[in-house]
């Protein structure tokens, strides 16, 4: 199992029994650290999923998760953060990655290519084996997902809301000289997306934890340059450069609950039509981008791949795609309520912000969003139907997903 979350769940209550300076610490950037060997005992003894108790901190992260037994080896060149979707535990995500990470480790082409947990005697034996800069390590994101079916917008909100905190951890893997790879599913993806648009768009702020490292002034430059990528790269093949030069090096966004407009450019000919751009298209004179409602740029600007595994049997993504016809059905109350309303509604019925779109993880991504993309149809690796989060329960579909990661 991943041995180590990192989660700003319970952030208001977090361990008032510690004291102010431990509290402090532990919830500066937004997130704090589990050890989950702790948490589970804790779990199978309370039947407690709202609880963190005080033994299950880890309150020497920069030993623990970052020391020279775990990431802060020279044999990790990598960190894999893994992020859970909607209506999940904390207990839950822990399983759910614990079954994908088992299922790599049945593949003897993958068993030796990661770790998770500094504790473990087989992955000890894999870190003295192992060449400088040669492993993956693991670790999770926890969110404060409700747990609850019917909480979906309300999930939504706090997605948005832990953006923050999940860039200040991958920050935080950067400054440890890492490479970052993200693994998210469903609604994670959501709060990977929002991390990456608020990095490019600057509404997420990391300087303040970068200007703490004086001592690491060539990684904080370096770090630096990657954020800026937005403009180094305008127009530019993120195959020219090398994956390692982004923020993020590898997404792999599996049965993304994000709708594919939120991914894709599209541009408004001045002469009067509209079309899209194709990758091989510079932006001539007469073209200009129109506002089609929420996008993602940090795709684009900020990760060197960006993979959507996708699946047309995810019954869970059709049902949030009617959940948000229903919202917008609301929107549609004629034309007698809209005078009344001074034409608000009228607005917006036609406001793309207000709209939505078929979510990614249905379908293919869209052949006009960026040239980092590429797609992977779940059910042909499988060769069966893959519901929602059928992906961990098929070695071919893991060792496709491993593969993705670069394992």
């Amino acid at each position: 199992m991943l041995r180590y979350f990192a989660t700003n769940r319970g952030m208001d209550t977090l361990a008032r029994s510690l004291d102010r300076e431990a509290r402090l610490k532990l919830s500066t950037g937004g997130y704090f650290f589990l050890d989950m060997c702790r948490y589970m005992s804790f779990y199978f003894a309370e039947v407690d999923e709202e609880a963190v108790p005080p033994a299950v901190l880890e309150l020497k992260s920069a030993e623990t998760v970052f020391g020279p037994d775990f990431i802060g080896s020279d044999k990790v060149g990598t960190v894999v953060i893994c992020v859970h979707g909607f209506n999940v535990e904390l207990r839950e995500a822990s399983t759910w990655f614990r079954i994908l990470t088992d299922t790599m480790r049945h593949d003897p082409g993958l068993a030796n290519s990661f770790i998770l947990d500094p504790d473990d005697e087989a992955d000890r034996g894999l870190m003295q084996a192992a060449a400088p800069d040669s492993l993956h390590a693991f670790i999770g994101f926890s969110w404060p997902s409700a747990g609850n079916t019917v909480n979906y917008y309300g999930d939504q909100g706090r997605a948005e809301k832990s953006s923050a905190p999940l860039a200040n951890l991958v920050v935080r893997c950067l400054l440890a000289g890492k490479r970052v790879k993200l693994i998210c599913h469903s609604m994670g993806n959501y709060v990977a997306c929002n991390m990456l648009a608020g990095l490019v768009t600057e509404t997420i702020f990391v300087k303040k934890l970068l200007d703490e490292q004086e001592e690491k002034k060539e990684r904080v430059d370096d770090i630096l340059a990657r954020l800026k990528r937005a403009k180094a790269v305008e127009g530019r093949i993120p195959g020219e450069v090398n994956r390692q030069d982004y923020l993020i090096d590898t997404f792999v966004m599996i049965a993304p609950d994000v709708e594919r407009r939120h991914v894709t450019k599209v541009w408004e000919d001045t002469r009067g039509t509209v079309r899209t751009m194709t990758k091989a298209d510079a932006k001539p004179d007469s073209l200009a981008e129109t506002y089609v409602g929420p996008y993602y740029p940090g795709i684009q600007h900020l990760c060197g791949r960006v993979v959507n595994v996708y699946s047309r049997f995810d019954g869970a993504l059709n049902i949030s795609n009617i959940a948000q016809g229903t919202k917008d059905k609301g929107l549609a109350l004629g034309d007698t309520a809209s005078r009344l309303t001074l034409g608000l509604l009228d607005f917006l019925e036609r406001n793309p912000d207000q709209r939505w779109e078929m979510r990614l993880g249905s379908v293919p991504h869209p052949f006009n969003a960026p040239p980092n993309f590429v797609s992977v149809n779940a059910t042909e690796v499988a060769g069966r139907p893959i519901n929602h989060s059928d992906h961990i329960d098929c070695p071919p579909l893991v060792q496709r997903i491993a593969r993705e990661l670069g394992l």
